[in-house]
């Protein structure tokens, strides 16, 4: 499956609008007949074009003494 961005989002929807079947829509853009029907959905539920969150696990920041004490450990281990 291929990243959708927000221009490939709106050709969806566009095309949903259209009368295009969702498979032909889900081959065009190499993604899931399902993911294109949740699309489509948002948009009638909302009026707008859905936005993506960034993928993946949000990034944690440690604190600093904590990266002294792992320094610390992993020094007096070795």
């Amino acid at each position: 499956m291929r990243k959708l961005n927000q221009k490939k989002i709106k050709w969806i929807i566009r095309q949903k609008i259209n009368g295009m079947k969702n498979v032909n829509i889900a081959r065009s853009q190499n993604i899931s007949t399902r993911r294109v029907k949740q699309l489509y959905s948002k948009y009638e539920k909302t009026g707008i074009t859905p936005v993506l969150k960034k993928p993946g696990k949000k990034t944690m920041i440690i604190p600093e003494k904590y990266i002294k004490l792992i320094i610390k450990h992993t020094k007096s281990i070795i």
